[in-house]
C-alpha cells in the first residue's frame, strides 16, 4: 500500500483498487486459482493452483510480480 493500492483476489483474478477512493482500477486475468495473495518489499506474491502441463496434475506456484503505481510487472 505504498503507493496508495491495494489488491484482492477472486478465483483467477487480481483486482487493484485506489486506497483514497476505494474503486477499482485495474483488474488482472491470471492462470490457476488464487489461493493467497500477500505485499512485501515492493512485490506482489501470488500463490495459485495451476494444472502441470505434462502431468495434468494440480499444485501450488508461487508468482512474484513488481509493484510500480498500479501495474503489476513480472
Amino acid at each position: 500500500m505504498k503507493e496508495g493500492f491495494f489488491y484482492t483476489s477472486n478465483g483467477s483474478n487480481i483486482d487493484v483498487y485506489n486506497y483514497k477512493s476505494m474503486e477499482r482500477e485495474k483488474r488482472y486475468a491470471m492462470s490457476g486459482d488464487i489461493q493467497n495473495i500477500f505485499y512485501q518489499d515492493g512485490k506482489l506474491f501470488v500463490v495459485p493452483i495451476e494444472e502441470l502441463f505434462s502431468t495434468k496434475l494440480s499444485t501450488y506456484a508461487i508468482k512474484a510480480y513488481n509493484v510500480k503505481g498500479n501495474e503489476l510487472i513480472q
